[in-house]
């Protein structure tokens, strides 16, 4: 007996060794299978990247000889902010990837929202390529966040291109109604459909996962058909692929149509006109000299005169300071060295209750929201970096309306 209840022990022992065997493997191959993951991400981020690059120095040079010519760039100024917005684009894809964003659905006219893209499209496709444009009308507002439906547009125009033989061939954007099309609801059509090489059934079967890409390992980060799955999605739509070997592929994408649901504030609201900026001194504070400096030009082109800072206890020695013109704007970034932008808020605000406050951000806005030790109390608007002239000076005017009191 002592010997049978021996070998039973041991072949008890046997099976947890075996067990932790088994469970070692499977932490080691996911391990792998994570590494594998991060790879892919890093060359296909590095590849576009260094592509984006090449674009914004090359014509930086080119429009740097034309101006020594006499020329002028506007061409090389067009392909830089293009290739520019690229960037962004691809940076938020990895943002929106790394946490689960919130989506803001708003009453979207999609319609006029392809309208307005046409030109920013046109310059994704390869230059041999052919994009045309449906666009119906009395097209329904859809549910949807505008961001995210933008950057699916574009992901799918990238990717439509990409699958063109030699980058020679045709892209067709569609905008309609679709009564009854989802889930027997009304709703909003967005297809985008081309005549390049197609996908078989296995492909199609994993065309959503992240980092799953045909393009190979050096070209693409396999994020963005990702992205777009995400984005239907979260606007509670439903997106479609009809593909075959040479015969192309055809994404619709459907949105609820929108009922009942406040609009976004639209910008004629925004009762302070930018003339008024002319008589206002704003201060600038962000630890990166080439952003602040940037914001310091948009903000002295707009009529402001500007003070900057480098950090959070400069600018408030800057601001105490400045005694004989109040410091109207403060444009802050919210991650700095020592206190960051959303402190210097505070502190600064106690000091004058009208003070307008903009922030910026190399991250998102959904980055902070979850942040209960740093709240902002201050329902600032928010620009994401890098933004544009045209949506700093919409946030400034609502920091500028909010702060006014009223006649």
């Amino acid at each position: 007996m002592g010997t049978i209840a021996l070998l039973l022990e041991r072949e008890r022992q046997r099976g947890i060794e075996a067990v932790h065997e088994r469970r070692r493997l499977e932490a080691e191959l996911a391990a792998r299978d994570h590494l594998d993951s991060i790879g892919r991400l890093a060359g296909g981020v590095a590849h576009d990247f260094n592509n984006m690059l090449t674009a914004i120095l090359g014509n930086a040079q080119l429009g740097r000889m034309r101006l020594a010519d006499g020329e002028t760039c506007d061409e090389e100024l067009g392909e830089i902010e293009s290739t520019a917005t690229r960037a962004s684009a691809l940076t938020k894809q990895l943002l929106t990837f790394a946490r689960r964003e919130r989506v803001r659905p708003v009453r979207l006219d999609l319609a006029a929202r392809v309208r307005a893209m046409q030109r920013h499209l046109l310059r994704q496709i390869a230059p041999q390529a052919r994009i045309t444009f449906d666009i119906g009308n009395d097209v329904p507002l859809a549910l949807a966040d505008p961001d995210r439906v933008e950057q699916a547009l574009v992901n799918l125009v990238v990717n439509a291109s990409d699958a063109l033989p030699d980058g020679n061939g045709e892209i067709v954007v569609r905008v309609s109604s679709a009564p009854g099309a989802l889930r027997g609801a009304d709703a909003v059509r967005l297809v985008v459909q081309d005549n390049g090489a197609g996908m078989d059934a296995a492909v199609q079967s994993r065309l959503f996962e992240p980092f799953f890409t045909t393009k190979g390992m050096e070209r693409g980060t396999g994020l963005g058909l990702s992205i777009v799955h995400g984005a239907v999605l979260q606007a509670n739509g439903d997106i479609r692929v009809e593909s075959a070997p040479g015969q192309g592929a055809r994404f619709e994408m459907l949105l609820p149509v929108a009922t009942g649901v406040t609009a976004a504030v639209p910008a004629a609201s925004l009762t302070i006109a930018t003339s008024e900026f002319r008589n206002m001194l704003a201060l600038v504070v962000d630890d990166d000299t080439l952003v602040r400096r940037v914001a310091v030009r948009l903000l002295q082109k707009m009529g402001f005169r500007v003070l900057e800072s480098g950090d959070a206890e400069e600018a408030l020695r800057t601001h105490a300071a400045q005694h004989e013109v109040p410091i109207k704007l403060l444009l802050t970034d919210i991650v700095m060295p020592g206190d960051n932008g959303r402190t210097l808020a505070r502190s600064l605000c106690a000091r004058d209750a009208q003070l307008a406050v903009v922030y910026m951000s190399g991250y998102e806005a959904d980055a902070f929201a979850d942040d209960a030790d740093d709240a902002d109390e201050t329902g600032a608007p928010f620009v994401a970096k890098p933004f544009t002239e045209a949506q700093l000076t919409a946030a400034v005017k609502r920091a500028l309306t909010t702060a006014t009191p009223s006649p």
